[in-house]
């Protein structure tokens, strides 16, 4: 590799190893414990849908939510349940779901979108919230309570 290359390689490298800006200056982890957003996730499972969840990897859930983090509940008898995903934007403003099947949903204060299959995402901030419930038929109060705990859950992440 030539000299002339090699320097014009070096602000790549720079930038590719965050050198100049660590993940708390442009995303700072929320305050809020991975462990009880996933408790509250499953609790979630227990009152509302009365399904029994449990989290046989529990790995950092003593740590701070941080720029994206899940929760990955598994049947009590096996098998995936779903899925809670919080993700820190980078970018202010939107964060519009790239899947057109997600419709807005009015009367939140926070931005609510809902897609068929049992699948919610809300934005609060620059934090965004998904949650999808796995082969999960819900009725229009299980609905209504799925999108007000998403919507609760973001908010506690962001603080």
């Amino acid at each position: 590799m030539s000299r002339r290359a090699a320097v014009l390689m070096i602000p790549l490298l720079v930038f590719l190893a965050g050198c100049g800006s660590s993940e708390k200056d442009i995303t700072g982890p929320s305050q809020y414990n991975r462990g009880k957003l996933c408790g509250e996730f499953a609790d979630f499972y227990k009152t509302v849908l009365s399904i029994d969840v449990e989290y046989p990897n529990q790995k950092d859930f003593d740590k701070p939510v941080s720029r994206a983090n899940g929760c990955f509940p598994s049947h009590v008898n096996g098998g995936m349940a779903g899925h809670l995903d919080m993700v820190r934007s980078l970018e202010d403003g939107t964060d519009e779901p790239s899947d057109p099947a997600y419709q807005p949903q009015n009367g939140f204060d926070e931005k609510v979108w809902m897609a068929p299959g049992s699948k919610f995402r809300v934005q609060d901030g620059r934090w965004v919230g998904t949650m999808e419930l796995f082969n999960t038929d819900l009725n229009n109060d299980q609905t209504r309570k799925a999108i007000e705990f998403l919507v609760k859950a973001t908010r506690e992440v962001k603080g």
